[in-house]
């Protein structure tokens, strides 16, 4: 039969034919897979990059939370541990974010943690940490770590540091906020976050340290621990973007995708098995593959039918060619043996045509359900247009909008399914899509547009328009796409709202209080009368500690009513964190801001807070200041109303009105600013070690005892003298910081003087501890750890404590001594005499030196009142087995008259002068 022309032209016909289908349905299975693979790894990136984005919102509100609470948080705190504490835990809303937060001084010192840390970890040192050098080298901004394992919390973290600055804008301190990686918070969830069926996601950092992974053990070590992905995720590093195959950490062929998170140094990476996330794409191509296989195979005998069929005679031939021309159905089951080989040929390509043109239908049919498919799943709402602007198809976001079914909107005018108006003055706007045609390109996105429904409710949308161009290039339609910006609005205004408000009150919070002050400082004209009122309420602690922070809160809710209703329209109310409340009164005078402040602190004396069953009466400290031409800006204003806020407290009637060139408050400013400068001096080591010694009255005795003074240096290098500093280091909290500073130094010098071997020319190096010392449950550890580092005997360390401290702190000051002295320490009761001490109370303390008050041994001898004082003071210590040391002699008479009585020690100015620390070591030593 292959000798026959038939036979031949039929073999040959189905071999080509056959040939064709395969090659076609090959390049159409290339093609179809090239392009669902890519839509495919488009879709993958745009998952890793929406999910990247979310990363970044929560660092960014993380961020911002961390700051709100490091700019409530009082500078001047920083130095007391519970007080920090406390104000941490009053924090609300910072446990969905942190797992806790730390409060870091600028010389890497812990001064406070939330959750509270065990007493062995709070002395620990934070400057060594990459994060702490990290910040300082970032001149105190936001910091974003790397993950690690903490030291203090023994699990995986990462933490944002912010810093904490004064009112000056100094920068005073760390504000640490941790986010565990084990745990569920914000960003634990990515790391459980799935791609498909098995896909997931690895948060890396640049430098390659995990930072999330669905392997929690994983977290905070090196990429190298990922194995054969590691290079995998180091190119995905390397990039900015995109998306590439490669062996996941088992080894199987993977897609990654990847996308920087822009709020840190992070890159997300998603990895989904290859074999799953192209799973449609292979079944596709398989499918067609065995379509075309199958084809062929069929065709060849198929072919060889039509062949035979069409070599049938020639009238059979223009009788089916009559029939394509007149529309009628093709006999191809005709015998059309005898036909030519020209003829064969002709009807070989018409059978051709006829097929192909079928295939083309059928290609056609499933690009369009692809784009159907395509369009029905995106998220924006598109309408497609034809070019006289009547609506062929829209998708479901589409009908959810308009509120037409898409077979209802076919045919429709688009003007009339998309009833665009301006969202401001209600104008309709011109047909989106006719502009985009009539344009010949495309609409930019609009802000400004409303969507009029169908069921007439008003969308606010943005939406743009593209034409559509036939195969000539004209113009044969348009495709809108437009979303609902209402969620996306509402979304801003919350978080708007909340930056600028106090969640808790609902009044103006710190932030945008200080802008209005700022503003209203700034705007302010000449002649201009405003007021600005300070309150403080002074029993909340009582209430809060006593009955919890659920009644504190409502505590201030009720204040913050009341001080809203007493508030103007125009005025600003504002609550500055705690207990702390503020009053801005625009164009008020100060005689009507007087009455509506004594109005105020009225209705808060009335306030009778209720709390299971018992009844708290709350009072406030109301400080008012007058703005006026007086003060340059903003800050002199606020710094004059916290001082009036101050000196209410002092006020019987807790109430101050600001005058400038009031005299009571120039002193009290010029007190805080000799805190100021106290701060500054600790800070830059300009206190300066002072001795006076102390002498045996009998005589006897070359070895040294000496009481440690401290003085201040100011700016210009001046002596300050103790008189001029230590009152309001005292008054403001500062003591304890200074005696920690007196005893580093002062055991240091001995050591570097006595050191190791001449122990023996010391007797008794003596150091006051303030009474907030004596509060301080770590001043013992402290003191041992001092003795320890400089190798000083704990026999040669007398601590001096007032009798007045002593009453005020007998429990802690009888714990403290019992700690130290049974190190070797010895205690000397200062000032004795002028106090209130019971013989009981002496008798109960472990004193071994009473230091009689000089006010008993001026004029000793010739007042008898002041000798027969000594003389019984005298008497008790050597019942009690103490030494005793008279202050202030300053005459030999004195001297001598003690000497008589038996006393054992003198100290004045008649001995010794007090003298630099260095030079009377020095001195001795030599």
């Amino acid at each position: 039969m292959l000798h026959s022309l038939k036979g031949r032209v039929a073999l040959a016909a189905a071999i080509v034919i056959a040939l064709g289908v395969a090659i076609a349905t090959a390049l159409q299975s290339y093609l179809s897979r090239q392009a669902a693979f890519d839509a495919i790894v488009g879709q993958h990136q745009a998952y890793t990059a929406r999910v990247a984005a979310d990363i970044d919102e929560r660092l960014r509100l993380a961020r911002l939370a961390l700051t709100e609470i490091a700019a409530k948080l009082p500078a001047d705190l920083l130095h007391a541990r519970n007080e920090v504490e406390h104000y941490l835990t009053t924090r609300v809303g910072f446990e969905p974010l942190f797992q806790t937060l730390t409060v870091v001084s600028m010389e890497g010192q812990l001064v406070a943690a939330v959750p509270a840390l065990s007493a062995d970890r709070q002395m620990v040192e934070l400057k060594d940490r990459p994060w702490f050098r990290k910040f300082l080298a970032e001149g105190g901004n936001p910091v974003v770590s790397p993950p690690f394992i903490s030291r203090l919390r023994d699990f995986p973290v990462v933490v944002i540091t912010v810093p904490i600055q004064d009112a000056a804008g100094a920068l005073r301190g760390v504000l640490v906020g941790s986010l565990r990686l084990d745990r569920e918070n914000l960003l634990y969830s990515v790391s459980r976050t799935h791609i498909g069926r098995s896909g997931y996601f690895v948060l890396a950092t640049r430098d390659g340290t995990i930072v999330l992974h669905p392997d929690s053990t994983l977290v905070a070590r090196s990429i190298d621990a990922l194995g054969p992905a590691k290079a995998m995720i180091e190119r995905a590093l390397a990039e900015e973007r995109g998306g590439f195959i490669g062996p996941d950490a088992q080894g199987a062929r993977s897609l990654y995708s990847f996308h920087p998170v822009q709020q840190s140094d992070w890159m997300l990476i998603g990895i989904q098995p290859q074999d799953e996330a192209l799973a449609s794409v292979e079944r596709l191509s398989d499918g067609m593959l065995l379509s075309g296989a199958l084809l062929a195979l069929l065709l060849v005998p198929a072919i060889w039918i039509v062949v035979a069929v069409l070599l049938r005679p020639l009238d059979h031939m223009r009788a089916q060619l009559a029939a394509i021309r007149e529309g009628r159905p093709l006999d191809l089951r005709a015998d059309l043996s005898g036909w030519s080989k020209e003829f064969s040929q002709v009807a070989g390509e018409f059978a051709d045509i006829v097929r192909a043109r079928r295939m083309a239908e059928q290609a056609l049919r499933y690009e369009k359900e692809r784009a159907d498919a395509a369009l029905r799943s995106v998220g924006d709402a598109v309408i497609i247009t034809d070019r006289s602007g009547r609506v062929t198809s829209m998708n479901p976001a589409a009908e959810r909008l308009t509120g037409w079914r898409d077979e209802e909107a076919r045919g429709q005018p688009f003007g009339t399914v998309f009833q665009a108006l301006h969202e401001q003055t209600g104008e309709p706007l011109e047909n989106i899509a006719m502009r985009a045609m009539h344009a010949n390109a495309a609409i930019s996105p609009s802000d400004t547009t409303a969507l009029r429904a169908r069921d007439g409710r008003m969308v606010p949308v943005n939406d743009t328009a593209v034409p559509i161009h036939d195969p000539s290039g004209a113009v044969d339609g348009a495709v809108v796409v437009f979303r609902d910006l209402a969620n996306e609005r509402a979304t801003a205004a919350e978080l708007n709202w909340r930056a600028r408000h106090d969640v808790m009150t609902g009044l103006t919070n710190r932030l945008a209080y200080e802008i209005a002050l700022e503003r209203l400082c700034r705007e302010r004209r000449p002649g201009e009368q405003h007021a600005v009122l300070m309150l403080n309420l002074n029993q909340f602690k009582i209430v809060n500690d006593t009955c919890g922070y659920a009644a504190g809160d409502e505590l201030l809710r009720r204040v913050a009513r009341i001080v809203a209703s007493r508030a103007r329209k125009s005025d600003l109310v504002a609550r500055l964190g705690g207990d702390e409340f503020a009053l801005i009164m625009y164009h008020c005078p100060p005689e009507k801001a007087l009455r509506i402040a004594e109005a105020l602190h009225q209705d808060i004396l009335n306030l009778r807070f209720v709390w299971e069953d018992k009844t708290y009466r709350v009072g406030a400290s109301i400080g008012l200041v007058a703005v006026d031409d007086s003060y340059p800006d903003a800050q002199a204003v606020q710094q004059a109303a916290d001082i009036a806020c101050y000196m209410a407290k002092r006020d019987p009637r807790h109430l101050c009105l600001h005058s400038h060139g009031d005299h009571k408050l120039q002193s009290l400013r010029t007190e805080m600013q000799t805190v100021s400068r106290i701060h500054a001096a600790i800070e830059q080591d300009r206190l300066q070690l002072y001795a006076q010694r102390i002498m045996p009255i009998s005589g006897g005795g070359d070895a040294l005892h000496f009481e440690v003074l401290v003085r201040m240096i100011d700016e210009e290098g001046q002596l300050v003298p103790p008189g001029e500093f230590l009152p309001a280091a005292e008054r403001y909290g500062l003591m304890d910081q200074i005696d920690r500073w007196v005893i580093a130094h002062a055991l240091a010098a001995c050591a570097r003087h006595f050191g190791p071997d001449r122990w023996s020319r010391l007797d008794t190096v003596a150091i006051n501890l303030s009474p907030l010392s004596l509060q301080d449950p770590s001043i013992v550890d402290y003191l041992l750890e001092q003795l320890e580092r400089h190798g000083v005997p704990p026999r040669c360390v007398c601590i001096e404590v007032t009798e007045t401290a002593a009453i005020e702190n007998l429990e802690a000051l009888r714990k403290l001594m019992e700690s130290l002295r049974a190190r070797g320490l010895r205690f000397a009761l200062d000032d004795f005499g002028v106090g209130m001490t019971s013989l009981a109370q002496l008798r109960d303390l472990p004193v071994d030196i009473l230091k009689i008050d000089g006010s008993f041994v001026t004029g000793i001898a010739n007042d008898r009142v002041n000798g027969s004082m000594v003389y019984a003071i005298h008497n008790i210590a050597r019942l009690l087995s103490m030494k005793t040391v008279a202050e202030r002699v300053e005459s030999e008479e004195e001297l001598a008259h003690l000497e008589a009585i038996g006393v054992d020690y003198a100290q004045g100015y008649l001995l010794a002068r007090p003298e630099p620390l260095e030079g009377v070591l020095r001195a001795v030593a030599a």
